[in-house]
């Protein structure tokens, strides 16, 4: 049976407080679907088909431009100039010591405050089916050095939604580009909770994280904690372990291999019995965040009314978290000369109920 062809079409999602037009994209192919704006690049929705055949959107996210500009929870979009945190809000590169707008206390998170989830990307349809958005990150942009050239290419097939991200600089600078969508594969609007899921993370290493969550630099075992899903565990199975500590639940980092990139390979499953659907991550990135949302708390303006606590799991392919700050990680610094890639697929099947 041939593959189904990709469509695209473009809509108008509003005018930013700035002025800007977001447009909005539709992309099918066979029963899937996958809308995406231009403000942060970000993926609105993502409809699945189900054991029955039924589709339904499994991403969080917002009713309206004015929810998505305002939002501090970076539901569905690309973060960077680097994803997660950095300590202190500062590091030191060739010797200069380059000071960042903190967001999140003294650090720097995502990015900063007007990081890449609050820029409008130019777009591209290409002739194959793919959507291109690029921008521009100008030197000095939240504190960072070096003009960033960033384009990510969004694909999809009938059973894969795939993203390709790539970046050049004229200056060295720290890179750490993620894709953040809140996923949960129930597709109702009902189901309060990812806690039932099952998820499976082919990684039996940690980047052990302190209170605050700043990696200490050290490597750990999962075995034996309450971070193992080596084997396919409901998410809620220890997260009360977790409750007990400030972050409330799972917002950590799986080393997946050593090395800045490697082929593409799987790194985590997420399934839900009760639909019987199943994604499957695979990345060249060597690090996959897990975190079950655990500071989501926004009473009014999602799709489908509020948005909660545990309401849905993100898995941020990545770099290693904070590696300016450790040199013993795969390094996060781009030169002039060199290119950023990675290609992250979000593969989706439906078994049997």
């Amino acid at each position: 049976m041939a593959a189904a062809k990709t469509s695209i079409t473009q809509g108008h999602f509003g005018i930013t407080t700035l002025g800007e037009e977001v447009k909005s994209f539709t992309l099918r192919a066979g029963d899937m679907e996958a809308k995406i704006i231009t403000l942060g690049a970000t993926v609105t929705e993502l409809h699945v088909p189900d054991a029955n055949g039924r589709a339904a959107d499994v991403v969080l996210g917002y009713k309206s431009l004015a929810s998505y500009e305002s939002c501090n929870a970076h539901v569905g979009c690309i973060v960077g100039r680097v994803a997660n945190r950095i300590a202190g809000s500062s590091f030191v590169l060739d010797g200069i010591t380059y000071p960042l707008s903190p967001n999140i206390g003294v650090d720097h998170l995502h990015g900063g405050a007007q990081g890449f989830h609050r820029m409008v990307w130019r777009s591209e349809v290409l002739e194959d089916g793919r959507l291109r958005l690029a921008h521009t990150s100008r030197d000095g942009d939240s504190g960072y050095p070096g003009t960033l050239e960033v384009h990510v290419t969004y694909t999809l097939t009938s059973s894969c939604l795939s993203i390709d991200i790539q970046a050049t600089t004229d200056a060295p600078t720290p890179v750490n580009l993620a894709s953040h969508g809140y996923f949960n594969l129930s597709g109702s609007t009902s189901q309060a909770s990812v806690l039932g899921h099952e998820l499976e993370v082919l990684s039996a290493d940690l980047v052990f994280t302190s209170d605050q969550l700043l990696p200490t630099g050290s490597i750990r075992p999962v075995e034996g904690t309450a971070l193992n899903f080596l084997k396919p565990l409901p998410i809620g199975t220890n997260i009360a372990e977790l409750q007990k500590q400030p972050h409330g639940g799972y917002d950590h980092s799986y080393a997946l291999h050593d090395q800045p990139s490697r082929p593409l390979q799987i790194a985590a499953r997420l399934s839900d019995p009760i639909s019987g659907r199943t994604m499957e991550l695979a990345t060249t990135q060597p690090c996959l965040q897990v975190y079950t949302s655990n500071f989501l708390d926004v009473p009014h303006g999602g799709k489908h009314g509020a948005l909660r606590r545990h309401q849905a799991v993100c898995l941020e392919a990545q770099g290693y978290p904070d590696a300016v700050h450790h040199p013993t990680f795969p390094t996060t610094i781009l030169r002039p000369g060199e290119v950023y890639k990675h290609r992250t697929e979000h593969r989706f099947r439906a078994s049997p109920i």
